[in-house]
């Protein structure tokens, strides 16, 4: 039997037990934003002969305030040269205990002069991210933001671990954002190009120079969804639970299924207990009875088959929460159901 459309009592169990599972400093996912940038380390990644940079926190220039102060200096004269400059923030981001899922990343950008007037434009722009040691840059955020342009805030929103490749091509190829993996420190590059090898001024072949100012840097991470077992199913026949990871807004599925066409039970959700409760006979209840509701009753078909779907809740504090789901089946035999095993559930992205 299939439930196309989830009732609005579903909906609602789904809130009120995420809401109770929540531990209490769950909340929408936190939105890091730096305007000081104190502590931030720079570095050039490619550095012609002749060329330089400066990278310091200052404290006014801002949008408003303290910001983040960039000059670049670029030869002239010298073909192909390209000055690559990368932007780090002190502290590393560790992995939520369900992982990443994905990043969003903002700042707010001013070119503010360059020199001699027409040399460059503007200032070329990635995203970036070191990890272990390996630095890794976001191709999809390319963009230049331009002289005269005014501030300019410059964002990039469900950036996943595949969108940050190895700036030298080399291994890992992408980001990893399991849990297990290495804390990620977010940041930027930035870049000036004069590749013809030409004069920007006349006489003595004099530089090519940028100046640019960065504020509010912001990095909003979202944590993977996640499903895995509390404790096994008992009795007979076996009962299958299955269960779609819980991203926040989107659709989720659950999926019964037994040797047991006809077959008649419920599902049942709470809070996340402190540990499995055996009930004997090698049976244990994966739920935490005082929180426990009933999320559906079901019906199995000819194939002994049940779907439901739904779609979570689009509640952003419901990020990193996390709730126990587990089915009885009513049985003719002694001791008169089966369980199946159940399920912990994080809600994430």
């Amino acid at each position: 039997m299939r439930l196309s459309n989830a009732s609005f009592r579903v909906a609602r169990a789904l809130v009120a037990i995420a809401a109770a599972a929540a531990p209490a400093t769950s909340q929408c996912p936190p939105t890091s934003v730096d305007g000081a940038f104190v502590g931030w380390s720079a570095f050039a990644a490619s550095l012609p002969a002749g060329g330089s940079f400066t990278a310091n926190a200052v404290a006014t220039g801002g949008n408003p305030g303290a910001a983040y102060a960039v000059t670049h200096l670029v030869p002239g004269g010298v073909p192909g040269a390209i000055l690559i400059v990368v932007h780090l923030p002190p502290a590393a981001i560790p992995a939520p205990p369900t992982g990443f899922a994905t990043v969003d990343l903002a700042v707010d950008v001013l070119v503010a002069s360059e020199s001699p007037a027409g040399a460059f434009g503007g200032v070329g722009f990635f995203f970036v991210a070191e990890q272990a040691g390996a630095l890794f840059y976001a191709p999809s955020t390319a963009t230049i933001p331009l002289l005269g342009a005014g501030w300019t805030t410059v964002t990039a929103s469900g950036l996943g671990a595949t969108d940050f490749v190895n700036a030298t091509g080399g291994a890992p190829a992408f980001l990893d954002f399991a849990p297990t993996a290495a804390p990620i420190r977010f940041g930027f590059l930035s870049e000036n190009a004069h590749l013809d090898g030409s004069c920007f001024t006349q006489p003595g072949c004099g530089p090519g120079t940028t100046s640019s100012v960065f504020d509010d840097y912001a990095v909003t991470v979202y944590p993977a969804a996640a499903v895995t077992t509390l404790a096994p199913g008992c009795g007979a026949p076996a009962l299958t639970l299955l269960a779609t990871p819980l991203v926040v807004g989107g659709p989720v599925s659950v999926y019964v299924a037994a040797a047991a066409p006809g077959g008649v039970g419920s599902i049942f959700i709470s809070a996340p207990p402190a540990a499995p409760l055996s009930i004997g006979g090698g049976c244990l209840v994966g739920l935490d009875l005082a929180t426990a509701v009933e999320l559906a009753p079901f019906a199995l078909d000819a194939a002994g088959t049940w779907l439901l779907t739904a779609t979570a809740p689009f509640d952003c504090g419901l990020f990193g929460a996390t709730l126990a789901a587990q089915a009885v089946l009513l049985t003719p035999g002694a001791p008169g159901f089966a369980l199946s095993p159940a399920l912990r559930l994080t809600f994430g992205g």
